[in-house]
């Protein structure tokens, strides 16, 4: 096994500052920021005393580019592109596994519980995992953490944000691969739960933020605190809250687009912030009922939606003899489309359509099938002429039906269209209504 051994030299911290391009972390009430050669830590009582260096060779890797992990059983640094774990030790860093870089989880979400390292998603080979990793200290290798009692798994991702309560963790946001160009990463909107206890997935529900705006993010207490140019948006995916407030001064110095993070711990928020005239990197902090703005507004972070309510209400209410046969129905039911909000939901799944294919679905049905007409009277631009508005109309009905077929998983038309039987001029638009609940 290979180690790599760095002995501290008790040295001045003042000859040499923080760089924005450093990472931080907290760790059993000590500041750790690791640089390119030196690793500075400082009381948390005292952040900016940063007196004592941990010096190493120019020739080692640059430490700044690994994941900082902290249990109570020590401090980690986590190769982003494999399963190299260095530890910090009384008087040194040293290398503790005994894996080898996969690249198989880059861009992985890092996190720990009850003292043990996890890794959940990242991307490798054409590939994004949607299960655990975690460390073993008993073999000093990695080992996947399957799920138990669950019938349903996310999507595989990577760049995940995630929140945790208790054994509860959701994860939201990041990038999954377009199944039909798997070069192509898109944003992730789906959020899931997992339970440690019981080693089960839960679906949450489709994410109604845009996080392409933002420029920075602080996790804190079970939120996530994300800063666009002018607002911050508090995202508590266990409440389904989201509180958007003003920004002051002080946020729009903070670092961002790099490495170096600003922290929260023990309800402190240790910023980190940038001066163009000096060129220097402070650290300032804020307690937290004085480190946000005025609050602006407050909104939903996902659509509510429960496919389960329904079913626990008819098992209370109907006989018990005829329980089995509701329970049958119940699920024959949840294997059809349902339109809800923006889209439709299929097998607890939310897809998002366009607001035409939205109106075309909902009246098709409802009336099973339509005329030209009544599509042309949601598709039709009154400044386009007729043959424009009908190009338009059969590019919305192509697109609806490459839509219904790829969440169905089908090659079945699920949207035929005919000639009329009474005016073979007219043609008539069907849906098979089959494949949806009524």
């Amino acid at each position: 096994m290979i180690r790599v051994l760095m002995f501290f030299s008790f040295l001045s911290a003042f000859s040499q500052k923080i760089d924005r391009n450093d990472i931080s972390v907290i760790h059993k009430d000590s500041l750790y920021v690791i640089g390119a050669q030196s690793v500075l830590v400082a009381p948390i009582s005292d952040p900016n005393n940063l007196i004592t260096k941990i010096s190493f060779s120019q020739t080692l890797k640059e430490l700044r580019k690994y994941q900082p992990v902290s249990t109570n059983k020590g401090l980690y640094l986590l190769d982003p592109l494999g399963g190299e774990v260095l530890a910090f030790l009384k008087d040194s860093i040293k290398r503790i596994d005994k894996s080898f870089q996969h690249r198989m989880q880059i861009d992985a979400a890092v996190l720990a519980h009850n003292d043990t390292v996890f890794k959940y998603g990242g991307y490798g080979f054409w590939s994004m995992r949607n299960y655990f990793t975690y460390y073993d200290r008993t073999i000093d290798e990695w080992e996947v953490y399957p799920p138990l009692n669950t019938d349903e798994f996310p999507d595989g991702t990577a760049t995940n944000n995630f929140v945790k309560n208790g054994d509860d963790i959701i994860f939201f946001s990041g990038r999954r691969l377009n199944q039909n160009d798997l070069v192509d990463q898109v944003p992730n909107f789906h959020i899931w739960k997992f339970n440690f206890l019981n080693k089960s997935w839960t679906q949450v529900g489709i994410s109604l933020i845009d996080y392409n705006q933002f420029i920075l993010s602080i996790p804190f207490d079970d939120k996530i605190a994300y800063f666009n140019q002018k607002e911050i948006y508090v995202l508590s995916p266990f409440e389904n809250n989201v509180k958007v407030y003003a920004q002051n001064s002080l946020h729009q110095k903070l670092i961002n687009g790099s490495r170096l993070n600003s922290l929260y711990y023990n309800d402190v928020f240790y910023c980190y912030t940038y001066s163009n005239n000096t060129e220097e990197v402070n650290l300032l902090l804020r307690n937290k009922d004085e480190f946000f703005g005025p609050l602006l507004r407050e909104e939903l972070m996902y659509p509510t939606f429960s496919p389960y309510w329904y079913l626990s209400t008819l098992l209370l209410v109907v006989p018990l003899g005829f329980g089995f046969k509701l329970f049958k129905q119940q699920r024959d039911r949840r294997n059809r489309i349902q339109i809800n909000g923006s889209g439709v939901i299929y097998k607890k799944i939310f897809y998002t359509l366009s607001e035409q294919e939205l109106q075309i679905l909902t009246i098709l049905t409802k009336e099973g099938a339509v005329d030209t007409s009544k599509i042309l009277a949601i598709i039709e631009n009154p400044a386009h002429n007729y043959s424009h508005n009908m190009r338009t109309k059969n590019k919305v009905i192509g697109e609806l039906q490459y839509k219904l077929q790829t969440i169905l998983k089908t090659q079945e038309e699920v949207l035929t269209v005919q000639k009329s039987s009474e005016d073979k001029r007219i043609m008539i638009y069907r849906l098979d209504l089959s494949y949806f609940k009524s």
